[in-house]
């Protein structure tokens, strides 16, 4: 019997919405209204990213700058620490793999600028090897029914402080709706190929496990920090050809540019070509 792997990742997401909610109907006072949503987001991504990683909450140190304290980052389990006590630590740019922000919901113009430049704050004091490591991500459990709403996200990404030296890898908003950044996306069957984009996907409740699979895609990097497909990929990206997950691009926008356009979708004669000889090309992470 095939094995099911989009209702596999669609539970992931319902997951975190049950949970979620189970919480809060138990406890009415956090320190934070997101809190408990941090710590779901949390558990999950510890069963997921493997024993080598390290899940928590804190701050990002060096001799000449630090951080604003980080609702979630992911660490190199191997690398030291300044500081750890449970979850919550203290560690220098070099250990970070990943830095997540985590919100309720993001409704207006305001509010998304101010929740991007945030996490664009985190990692903008670093360059070089040390930010190529730190993979960003916004992720976002309610969506606002406004037609708007991804158009907004879409333009601040593309147009915010820090854009190019801090873009942002991954937005999940909702159960649906995913915003990939591609610093290179391209090659046949695409047209324009060779683009730096973000592109806005509409998944039906695979939103979440989406967004969980290319964080753990960026913690195959190689040493040198050259993401790897990852050996099985459509048990993570469970959308597979012809056209994989891009069947499902809904908008893009390149950096600077002042609005968004429809997303360029593949060339279907092209991938019907491709498939045929056996060299069509994954596109659906």
């Amino acid at each position: 019997m095939p094995r099911d792997f989009q209702a596999f990742h669609r539970s992931l997401g319902a997951e975190l919405t049950s949970v979620k909610d189970r919480i809060r109907n138990l406890i009415d006072h956090w320190p934070s209204d997101g809190e408990h949503k941090e710590v779901v987001l949390q558990a999950v991504l510890r069963r997921h990213i493997g024993q080598s990683f390290v899940v928590g909450k804190g701050f990002i140190v060096d001799q000449n700058s630090a951080s604003g304290q980080i609702d979630l980052m992911v660490i190199d389990g191997a690398s030291p620490t300044l500081f750890r006590d449970g979850d919550f630590l203290i560690t220098t740019p070099d250990a970070v793999r990943a830095v997540i922000e985590v919100k309720t919901s993001c409704t207006g113009p305001q509010q998304i600028a101010e929740a991007t430049e945030q996490l664009r704050q985190h990692v903008s004091p670093w360059d070089g090897a040390d930010r190529c490591r730190i993979w960003t991500g916004l992720f976002i459990y309610e969506r606002e029914p406004n037609e708007n709403t991804m158009r907004n996200h879409m333009k601040t990404l593309a147009n915010g402080n820090g854009r190019q030296r801090c873009p942002v890898n991954c937005v999940s908003i909702g159960e649906n709706d995913l915003i990939r950044w591609w610093p290179k996306l391209g090659g046949p069957p695409f047209a324009g190929a060779r683009r730096q984009v973000w592109r806005s996907y509409e998944l039906a409740g695979l939103a979440p496990a989406y967004f969980v699979g290319n964080l753990i895609e960026h913690l195959t990097c190689t040493a040198d920090q050259r993401v790897g497909h990852l050996r099985h990929g459509s048990v993570w990206f469970p959308i597979r050809n012809p056209g994989g997950k891009e069947r499902h691009a809904q908008l893009e926008i390149a950096s600077g540019q002042a609005d968004v356009q429809e997303a360029t979708q593949p060339d279907r004669q092209e991938e019907l070509n491709d498939e045929r000889n056996g060299t069509l090309p994954l596109m659906d992470e």
